[in-house]
């Protein structure tokens, strides 16, 4: 940090145990030579089968650390025996269960969220004292989501 001398650097962000919810924001809004945009890229959006195992780090350091900075001290073939449960089968595996929607520009906009019931297996959009079936399809194909959230499957 004292030498002053620029060097190239790279940011790498791994997960070692995969979240139960996650949450994903979508960068909607540009900041640019003092100006602020909206983005309307439309992203593809899958509502289920999202496999994040190919993101999992499976460093043996990273993957010994409980979390809290201390190292497991099982031993090497007590952990080799015991299947690693953030690591099993279905355990990357995250299914859409809510959409916040942002209408309109960077200046102002509405909200909207939309949900899966799993009683009802039927998607609502709430908006403000609204609630009414939608077709989430829709909704995703367009500019509107802005956060996504997503449930691990539980095996």
């Amino acid at each position: 940090p004292d030498c002053k001398i620029p060097v190239s650097a790279n940011k790498r962000l791994s997960l070692t145990r995969p979240p139960r919810i996650l949450i994903v924001q979508l960068k909607r809004f540009l900041y640019s030579n003092g100006r602020r945009y909206r983005m309307n890229t439309v992203v593809k959006i899958p509502r289920q089968n999202l496999d994040l195992s190919s993101f999992l780090s499976l460093n043996e350091e990273e993957v010994l650390e409980d979390g809290m900075g201390a190292k497991d001290t099982t031993d090497s073939d007590e952990r080799a025996r015991t299947p690693s449960p953030f690591l099993s089968v279905g355990s990357t595996i995250y299914d859409l269960k809510a959409v916040a929607n942002h209408f309109g520009g960077i200046s102002g906009g509405h909200y909207t969220a939309c949900v899966y019931n799993p009683e009802a297996k039927e998607w609502f959009c709430f908006d403000d004292a609204s609630v009414t079936p939608c077709n989430i399809d829709a909704v995703l194909c367009s500019p509107a989501p802005y956060i996504l959230f997503y449930e691990r499957r539980v095996k």
